[in-house]
């Protein structure tokens, strides 16, 4: 008895373990996915704030430029009307030397706007350059953090299949260990069928009798039915047969005088 009751505890305890087991890996990839899916969606929201170019507003002020060719052609024109109302003489020298001097006063202004687009252009591309840098460094971050999440999960969730499986191995066992005992139950089953059946034959008990030595009761015969473990193939048999060419010397010497 105490044996059947630490073997049925065995069991017990086995597929409990199992089951925890088996729980806590069904956890793990269900936390792993969770993990992952709020994972993503701060990559998304990171992505989204890193893509923003802030420099892609800002242009050069070129109305500024263009202030500064009116300017210039200003100048110019109140040059060549100040020269018209003075000597005649020194007009034709003077256009000439106002003209030359306003190509160059235009000529610094469109190189200085040519550099200044060209700084401009050179810092909103050097800005997205960083962008994809970083983008590029989050992506591999990203792939980085999942292939570890996964490999952790993973390993957990392989430690936890593996303990469930350990305890299902425990309770296989305990169930082995006690499985003598329930053959032996349905041993008696089929010995008590085939006692009934000799009875209800009509068979002479005295073949029993004879062979143990003495009159045996009906548990003694029982008792020396189940030891020869029949099958329910052979109890089936002998009960179809009635009994044709049994074996009675499985009594023998079974009868215990009283004393």
């Amino acid at each position: 008895m105490a044996v059947t009751t630490a073997a049925v505890v065995g069991i017990g305890s086995g597929l409990a373990s199992a089951g925890m087991s088996f729980s806590q890996a069904a956890q793990q990839k269900r936390a792993s996915s969770k993990a992952i899916a709020d994972q993503k969606k701060l990559q998304a929201s990171a992505r989204e704030r890193a893509e923003k170019n802030f420099y892609q507003g800002l242009n050069v002020p070129l109305d500024a430029y263009g202030e500064q060719f009116r300017q210039n052609i200003a100048g110019q024109q109140q040059a060549i009307q100040a020269l018209q109302e003075g000597d005649q003489r020194n007009l034709q020298g003077g256009i000439g030397a106002l003209t030359a001097a306003g190509a160059a006063a235009n000529e610094q202004t469109r190189i200085g706007l040519g550099e200044a687009l060209y700084e401009n252009r050179k810092m909103k591309a050097d800005a997205q350059n960083t962008i994809n840098q970083d983008l590029k460094a989050m992506d591999m971050g990203q792939a980085a953090d999942q292939a570890a999440m996964a490999r952790d999960a993973d390993q957990a969730r392989v430690a936890a299949i593996s303990s469930g499986i350990s305890g299902i191995g425990t309770a296989a066992n305990s169930l082995a260990s006690i499985a003598p005992l329930y053959g032996k139950s349905g041993g008696m089953k089929r010995a008590e069928r085939l006692y009934d059946g000799m009875v209800a034959e009509g068979l002479d008990i005295d073949q029993i009798s004879k062979a143990a030595g003495g009159e045996l009761s009906a548990a003694v015969i029982k008792n020396a039915l189940r030891k020869q473990d029949f099958s329910g193939k052979q109890t089936r048999g002998f009960l179809k047969d009635k009994f044709e060419g049994f074996d009675y010397s499985i009594f023998n010497n079974l009868y215990t005088p009283p004393k």
